[in-house]
């Protein structure tokens, strides 16, 4: 499985009823889609965007998020989940950043016009920003009629409110969405997508060039989270259990020789898992070799 492509659980929540449309094309962004009455899941994507400028680059991201929240609107929905593949995400920019931070400015622009504020932070909702070796620009995004609920984890600083070590312009995402209406039976009435998730403490990056000890910080951020939804405070935190609500979990690493060893540390770590997908790509941080996202019940 390589990027851009859903995850697994998503064609499982939009199902066999879901209606699709073959695309319409606006400007140069191609918009795909699939519906059920409570779902939507949109596509969009720029064809040759990772041979943009910079500034081409920023803009066309701001286009595409003005472009979905039109798209959400005549639909009646509002978004829940966002996937932004990049391509050459690690390239640097003018600006002595990298083409990551040029689609944080673009975003946080396409999010002003959709909001008409800066202060969009309570609108934010759960999203990965991965690097994909292809040459077009995309993002997925999953809408729902009924607006989630944004969580934070309190061993990471909200990604909006990064300073300055990380662009001009933070990353806008939720740490995860908590939903009231049921993505599907084996999840029940309620459940939390969790956004991609690394080896990130308050805004840094910890364990530099070592996957063992970041793939286990990562299971502590997806535990911490696990833990607050069910109401347990840290100190009473307990790692197995907490994983053990998640049923699903998409793992993204650097090298392709680690795959089959994420693998394997990710099958051990989910007991509840059924299926685990896992996708050499590019991580938005030079330093970090290991990145996770996933699905996880809400318990009571």
């Amino acid at each position: 499985m390589d990027p851009p492509v859903a995850p697994i659980w998503v064609d499982r929540a939009l199902g066999l009823s879901a209606k699709s449309s073959a695309g319409s094309k606006f400007e140069e962004i191609r918009v795909e889609s699939a519906e059920t009455e409570e779902l939507s899941f949109l596509r969009a994507s720029i064809r040759g965007a990772g041979g943009f400028t910079d500034t081409e680059f920023g803009s066309a991201v701001e286009r595409v998020y003005v472009r979905l929240a039109e798209e959400l609107r005549r639909r009646a929905r509002v978004p829940l989940r966002f996937w932004n593949y990049v391509p050459n995400i690690r390239a640097s920019s003018r600006n002595g950043f990298s083409r990551y931070e040029v689609f944080n400015a673009g975003r946080f622009s396409g999010y002003r016009a959709w909001y008409g504020t800066d202060e969009f932070a309570p609108g934010l909702v759960a999203s990965s920003g991965i690097g994909h070796r292809g040459e077009d620009f995309e993002i997925h995004l999953l809408g729902g009629v009924r607006a989630g609920t944004p969580l934070e984890n309190p061993r990471q600083r909200p990604a909006y409110r990064y300073s300055r070590r990380y662009g001009d312009h933070p990353p806008c995402f939720a740490r995860a969405t908590v939903l009231e209406d049921p993505l599907g039976a084996e999840y029940g009435p309620r459940s939390v997508i969790v956004s991609g998730t690394a080896s990130i403490i308050g805004e840094d990056s910890r364990h530099e060039g070592n996957l063992d000890e970041q793939v286990r910080e990562t299971l502590g951020n997806l535990g911490r989270l696990s833990a607050l939804v069910a109401g347990e405070s840290r100190d009473s935190e307990d790692l197995p259990r907490a994983l053990a609500r998640y049923r699903e979990i998409r793992a993204y690493v650097v090298h392709d020789e680690h795959l089959s060893e994420v693998h394997a540390m990710l099958e051990r770590a989910f007991p509840n898992v059924t299926e685990i997908e896992v996708a050499s790509v590019d991580l938005c941080r030079p330093e970090l070799l290991f990145e996770a996202e996933g699905v996880m019940v809400c318990e009571g």
